[in-house]
């Protein structure tokens, strides 16, 4: 094989792979206008939670709603936002059902380890009208 034929070959080759990447079936265009559908829904709905999470904030300004309520509420929101997120921009809808016991033990883990410090000892002793350096100052002038 001569090297002008080499080049005629690999330049007619290149070419069709071009041509075929370019072309899309109907199918194809189809299933990419229904993962646009499905992307511009989830904004819209990310949008509207974000616009229901600052009325929240006003109600409880404005509208005497209790604090640790708006508060709730925001985080319940927050954490549908976030499973919005996750399951669509970042495809995590159609893993399989062991990144789901991943995602299970890591939330598991996370309250677990937020809830050790709730099971601190709180009180703050016989002396707790003293000074925390109390014993060093006692210390330093001896």
């Amino acid at each position: 094989m001569t090297e002008e034929t080499r080049d005629d070959t690999q330049a007619e080759t290149s070419a069709a792979v071009e041509h075929d990447s370019l072309e899309l079936d109907a199918h194809e265009i189809e299933h990419m206008q229904e993962h646009v559908r499905i992307y511009i829904g989830v904004f819209v709905a990310l949008a509207v939670f974000t616009a229901i999470t600052v009325g929240v904030a006003y109600l409880g300004e404005f509208l005497g709603f209790p604090t640790f309520l708006a508060v709730l509420l925001a985080l319940v929101i927050a954490t549908v936002k976030a499973s919005l997120v996750a399951c669509y921009f970042m495809h995590l809808i159609s893993e399989r059902k062991a990144i789901y016991w991943v995602l299970a033990l890591t939330a598991l883990f996370f309250v677990v380890l937020m809830s050790v410090p709730l099971g601190q000892d709180t009180d703050p002793g016989p002396n707790a009208d003293e000074s925390p350096y109390t014993q060093y100052e006692t210390l330093a002038t001896e």
